[in-house]
C-alpha cells in the first residue's frame, strides 16, 4: 500500500467519523490515487490533479466534481509531505471577491 493510498484510507475514515457519507467521492478519490500511483506521483499536484479531473474528455459535468473532492483531499495530505507536496491549494480557486469601498 502506497503512503497516498494509507492517507486516503485515514482521510475517508476521518470524514466519515464526522458523519459524511462519502460513497461517491471515496469511489472518485481511489480512482484518483490510482491514477498518481500509475504516474508514480507521490506528491498531489495541479496539473496531476486536473490531468485526472479532464478525464475522459467528453464528461465535463464531471470535471468540477471531480477536482471539488481532491481540493478536499490534498490539503490533508499537505502536513505530511516533507517537499512541500499537496501543490492542490490554487486548483480551481474561486477568483477573489474585489472589496467594495463605500
Amino acid at each position: 500500500m502506497t503512503r497516498l493510498r494509507s492517507a486516503l484510507e485515514q482521510y475517508l475514515s476521518m470524514r466519515q467519523g464526522l458523519g459524511y457519507k462519502y460513497e461517491h467521492q471515496a469511489r472518485r478519490l481511489a480512482d484518483f490515487v490510482s491514477f498518481m500511483e500509475r504516474h508514480k506521483a507521490a506528491t498531489i499536484t495541479t496539473k496531476l490533479a486536473v490531468a485526472w479531473a479532464t478525464l475522459p474528455a467528453d464528461r465535463h459535468a464531471s470535471w468540477t466534481l471531480r477536482l471539488t473532492d481532491v481540493r478536499g483531499f490534498a490539503p490533508s495530505r499537505e502536513h505530511q509531505s516533507r517537499d512541500g507536496g499537496a501543490a492542490c491549494g490554487d486548483l480551481a480557486a474561486p477568483e477573489a471577491r474585489q472589496t467594495l469601498c463605500l
